[in-house]
């Protein structure tokens, strides 16, 4: 009898020695999400199963690149063609597909859904665009007109900006150079009862 108890007291440890140290349990594998993009088909979709030529930038991708605005960020996208006649980002042209002195009016930008063309033709004011602000940048390259209208034959770039979250915090930069060049910013974004804002101001002047 006693043989049998001690191989139950022994079989018992030897169970909860498994149970509070698995030798072989391993940690569960990080689960990475696909790609989700919303600009193709205007509703959310894993960007593997668009029917678009679709390319995502992040806003990590952007903290990566040494870009001072939109147009820096869009020249590293394939397939685009940006152009700053007087480089100081007032006259930016973005031409997807290839349409040359018409692009203005065949690629259509959009801020978080919201058309920025504007209604002359004469192009996307850019630079009131900030760079600080934007969470991802969507482009779809290809015809968009059955979705969006005029001003999609070439293509569409959509810019997502960031959603106020946590508690209030205040950004600040001020950066002086040549030629009189001093640029000052400011931004706050945060979560206030049900309310979430995100505000960003920036003055840009140089002679």
């Amino acid at each position: 009898m006693k043989r049998y108890v001690t191989g139950f007291l022994v079989t018992t440890f030897i169970l909860l020695e498994v149970i509070a140290n698995p030798v072989n349990a391993q940690a569960p594998a990080e689960i990475m999400m696909k790609e989700i993009v919303v600009t193709a088909t205007r509703d959310w979709a894993e960007q593997r199963r668009v029917p678009y030529n679709v390319t995502v930038i992040t806003r990590e991708d952007i903290a990566t690149q040494n870009a001072q605005n939109v147009a820096d960020v869009l020249r590293a996208v394939p397939g685009l063609v940006v152009s700053d006649l007087t480089a100081n980002g007032k006259s930016v042209q973005v031409d997807i597909r290839g349409f040359g002195e018409t692009a203005s009016a065949n690629t259509l930008v959009l801020v978080d859904g919201r058309r920025a063309n504007q209604v002359d033709l004469t192009g996307t004011e850019w630079v009131q665009i900030p760079l600080h602000q934007i969470e991802c940048i969507e482009v779809l390259r290809g015809g968009g007109s059955v979705l969006y209208g005029d001003n999609a034959v070439g293509g569409v770039v959509n810019i997502i900006t960031k959603k106020g979250e946590g508690k209030p915090s205040v950004q600040g930069e001020v950066a002086l150079g040549s030629y009189e060049m001093n640029t000052e910013h400011i931004s706050s974004s945060g979560t206030v009862g049900n309310t979430r804002y995100s505000i960003n101001l920036r003055h840009e002047d140089t002679e």
